[in-house]
């Protein structure tokens, strides 16, 4: 592997490396903390709205609100809405 070869880190080292920053990304997402990776984009979790929907059949049901991950990705994350 190329990029293995440049490093000098094994595939086990770089999976400890990768489950660490996703878990240092999720503790901070859960504290309400954003994440920003430079020149890859930022993470944080979102609160949705409740709402309510409508089935096929025409029956309307109140949908819970949540919450979700959101990644904005991009060049320095330029576009992100805050």
């Amino acid at each position: 592997m190329k990029s293995q070869k440049r490093s000098q880190v094994t595939k086990v080292q770089g999976k400890a490396v990768v489950e660490a920053v996703i878990a240092a990304i999720t503790e901070a997402s859960v504290a309400g903390n954003e994440t920003s990776l430079p020149s890859f984009g930022k993470f944080k979790l979102k609160d949705t709205p409740e709402r309510e929907a409508q089935s096929s059949n025409g029956c309307h049901h109140q949908g819970r609100g949540r919450q979700e991950a959101d990644l904005c990705a991009g060049q320095g994350a330029e576009g992100c809405a805050q």
